[in-house]
């Protein structure tokens, strides 16, 4: 019942919400998304994306299974990219998947971390660019991150004066407009 909450129903394409330190957002999106194309649009910046639901989506899923809702799973092993289960039994059919305990945390967050994170986390320390485009920033993936850090900071090493510095600034704007 709140202002946006209200605005959004009348038809806003964007409503928000913001306080200190928080800011919430409900967008209109012209056609459904799978969970990958959301996730690169809107949490670029983040280390990992947990959803609930898209159960069909090409995205690897932990399916959390419940002995009181049956002891088969709703994911397909191949073609739903089931990579984990999380339940309260031991179900049918996972073969060699890993399954947890609802209580095993560790050892869930240790998969998710070994088996999601590393993969991104360049060997070489890695690099965070921070790209604005007309005061809107535009989110990258980690591979365009370390192409355009390598790159500028590739040039720059040639230059005098500049030895191994911590964070480069680079402004471009274009001239007559």
């Amino acid at each position: 019942g709140k202002d946006s909450f209200r605005h959004f129903h009348a038809g806003s394409a964007v409503a928000g919400i913001a306080s200190t330190g928080k800011f919430g957002m409900v967008k209109r999106l012209d056609a459904p998304r799978g969970v990958l194309d959301l996730a690169s649009m809107y949490f670029a910046d983040v280390d990992i994306v947990l959803t609930e639901g898209f159960k069909r989506d090409a995205a690897p899923k932990i399916e959390v299974s419940r002995k009181a809702l049956g002891t088969g799973l709703l994911c397909e092993r191949r073609s739903d990219r089931l990579v984990a289960i999380v339940a309260d039994h031991a179900p049918r059919g996972v073969g060699r998947l890993p399954v947890f305990a609802f209580d095993d945390i560790c050892g869930l967050a240790d998969f998710l971390e070994k088996r999601f994170m590393k993969k991104r986390c360049p060997a070489s320390g890695g690099f965070s660019v921070r790209l604005v485009a007309d005061k809107k920033r535009v989110p990258m993936k980690p591979f365009v991150q370390e192409f355009i850090a390598g790159s500028i900071y590739g040039m720059t090493g040639a230059l005098r004066g500049v030895k191994s510095p911590k964070s480069i600034t680079v402004t471009i704007e274009r001239k007559g407009r």
